[in-house]
């Protein structure tokens, strides 16, 4: 069951689940694709041990500061002042 999805498209989720495969839990971010009541997992996606996630997170942290540094995402005190008005 997905704990967070993200509307990539009309055609495309990006679902966040907590899965097992040959009896190993894994933290899985991956890309279905449907319409309706009708998703099925495509082979776009991520799934790592949950050994791995401070490491992961960093690497998000990381690459949030790159995306920040290059105007491609607002930072937080952009947020801010458009929280303010």
């Amino acid at each position: 069951m997905p704990v967070y999805e993200i509307k990539k498209n009309s055609q495309e989720r990006i679902r966040f689940e907590v899965t097992e495969y040959k009896g190993h839990t894994l933290v899985d971010l991956r890309v279905y694709r449907g319409a309706g009541e009708d998703w099925k997992p495509t082979p776009k996606g991520l799934a790592i041990s949950p050994a791995l996630w401070a490491e992961f997170l960093k690497g998000i942290e990381a690459l949030g500061v790159e995306l920040q540094a290059q105007g491609l995402v607002p930072g937080e005190k952009d947020l801010e002042v458009r929280g303010a008005l």
